[in-house]
């Protein structure tokens, strides 16, 4: 999140929820393999779920 003046308690969390979103949704992570956070959970659950036996 860059320099930003608040007007409201309103405007913070609208702004915290929209820069929530876009560092764990869009935003790449060189230390997830270039991959967004969403993405990377996606891809070990889908590992986890391949790898159990109990299917």
């Amino acid at each position: 999140m860059n320099f930003y003046i608040f007007r409201t308690l309103t405007e913070v969390r609208e702004i915290t929820d929209k820069w929530l979103v876009e560092y764990n949704e869009e935003r790449h992570h060189e230390s997830l393999g270039d991959l967004a956070p969403c993405v990377f959970l996606a891809q070990h659950y889908d590992r986890m779920d391949s790898n159990n036996c109990w299917h």
